[in-house]
């Protein structure tokens, strides 16, 4: 006898495909848009919210860790914008998912438009595979209200740092905000993508930023994460690149009581080089998700990814990273490494580094490694008489420091300095 059997839905994916029923005829968009938006969250009334069983989840488990879905946000709160990281930036602010400033005063060869009026205009897809490792993007896109769609023209030397902004105003409510940035060929673009939410307020966001680097083009990106000790942050990067472009990426991770970040990078094109890196400071009972997917679908071509991470307390930290390396994609060079370092006996850490490689004439190589601060460089610091809380910082500092490397003599390397400093400020002295 075969039984049928009914998997319950928990409280939070219950309240997921009740909030989508109860907002989906406010949401922007034409028929088209609208059915990409029920196909989308057609996955979470399919599968539920990510799980275990699920393996790009395994150790992210949503639908334990996630036991309420806040009201979504309808409209944009007051919220004070901070000042830019860098001096000079040209900042584009999104608050609680709508875009609230930027369309104006933007550097020569950049336009912007909203992308509520790209959905109405039906300018913008918000199609995309429904597949339970797309969890991010499909609930974003189910939901997304507005964002921006923003364009570099070819052969644009944009000097001024543009500073996008994610940012929460207060109150407990879920938000959902997406962001389109094409360079076109031969462009040059510097971005700091920030993500910030208040503390003691228990916000819940997505964020899914679309990179298309064109040919020849050059892009550097920051994307800091630094979001309020209660906020639940999901955020998905995506980067398409043409033949010859170069880019450079670098994670800062600090804040949110549960946070995931994946970054997704297809290499479209010949000759295209990416170096991406991540610095993760977690500490009390945070739970931060680093995924990293690259995929090298053509030959001569080369990618380094570096991670850096330091636990304490009884945080716990995740890094999943997966290279492939097609049949074609021969003379490949891919290299990634993430180092962690468990600052007390109830930390946690999981490293899952993988290569799958078709091809036969590439240079690959993965590793990763787990411990504590190495006894023999305290001792030699305690020896020239620095204190013992001052010997850890200085051990911390210049190992988090080697994440930031892939920007030397660049202002995000002080950038990068400063948010360690300011971690170990409150953190390495206990």
């Amino acid at each position: 006898m075969n039984a049928d059997l009914k998997r319950i839905r928990t409280a939070a994916e219950s309240a997921v495909l009740e909030s989508f029923a109860d907002v989906e005829d406010s949401l922007p968009g034409n028929a088209a848009t609208h059915a990409d938006r029920r196909t989308r969250i057609a996955l979470f009334e399919r599968e539920g919210l990510p799980h275990r069983r699920i393996e790009p989840w395994k150790y992210t488990d949503l639908r334990t860790l996630v036991r309420e879905i806040a009201p979504l946000a309808d409209s944009a709160g007051a919220a004070e914008v901070p000042a830019p990281l860098l001096s000079g930036a040209r900042q584009i602010v999104v608050v609680d998912g709508f875009l609230t400033s930027g369309s104006t005063d933007l550097p020569a060869g950049v336009t912007l438009a909203p992308l509520m009026d790209t959905l109405v205009e039906g300018a913008a897809s918000l199609a995309g595979a429904d597949t339970p490792d797309r969890a991010i993007d499909a609930l974003n896109a189910a939901f997304v209200r507005d964002g921006y769609a923003l364009s570099v023209e070819k052969n644009a030397k944009v000097d001024t740092p543009l500073e996008l902004v994610f940012m929460r105003s207060t109150g407990a409510s879920m938000s959902h905000a997406r962001a389109r940035i094409v360079l076109g060929e031969g462009a040059d673009l510097t971005v700091i993508e920030r993500h910030i939410s208040p503390d003691g307020e228990a916000c819940q966001s997505s964020a899914v930023t679309n990179y298309t680097v064109g040919e020849g083009a050059s892009l550097a990106v920051l994307r800091t994460q630094d979001e309020g000790s209660d906020a639940v942050h999901l955020g998905e990067i995506t980067m398409d690149l043409a033949a010859k472009s170069h880019t450079k990426l670098l994670h800062l991770v600090a804040g949110a009581k549960l946070a995931r970040t994946e970054t997704r990078v297809v290499f479209a094109g010949e000759e295209a080089r990416l170096d991406v890196a991540g610095i993760t400071m977690v500490a009390d009972r945070q739970h931060s998700d680093s995924t990293l997917y690259v995929d090298h679908l053509v030959p001569h071509c080369d990618s380094t990814e570096t991670f850096k991470a330091v636990i304490d307390d009884a945080a716990k930290a995740v890094f999943q990273g997966k290279i492939v390396v097609a049949q074609d994609a021969q003379k490949v060079d891919a290299q990634m490494a993430i180092n962690s370092l468990l600052l007390s006996d109830t930390a946690d850490m999981v490293a899952k580094p993988e290569l799958e490689i078709f091809a036969d004439d590439v240079s690959c190589a993965h590793g990763a490694t787990c411990g504590d601060i190495e006894e023999d460089l305290m001792f030699y610091l305690l020896a020239r008489g620095i204190a013992p809380n001052e010997a850890r910082k200085l051990l911390l500092q210049a190992f988090l420091s080697e994440g930031a490397e892939l920007f030397e003599d660049h202002p995000f390397e002080q950038l990068a300095f400063d948010a360690i400093e300011n971690w170990l400020a409150a953190h390495a002295a206990r």
